[in-house]
């Protein structure tokens, strides 16, 4: 089961990584603002999961 989390949460830090170079890279609002919500949904999942 721990081994589960740990590949949850990696998979969780890459997407908001991901999307962090999104924000920095990003020229048009709508895309910050999807990367923003995909950010905070990561978030919320991980306290979910813990």
């Amino acid at each position: 089961m721990e081994n589960t989390k740990m590949v949850i949460l990696v998979a969780m830090m890459l997407m908001i990584g991901n999307h962090l170079t999104v924000l920095v890279y990003a020229d048009n609002p709508i895309r910050v603002q999807h990367a923003i919500l995909n950010v905070m949904n990561c978030v919320l999942l991980i306290h979910v999961i813990f």
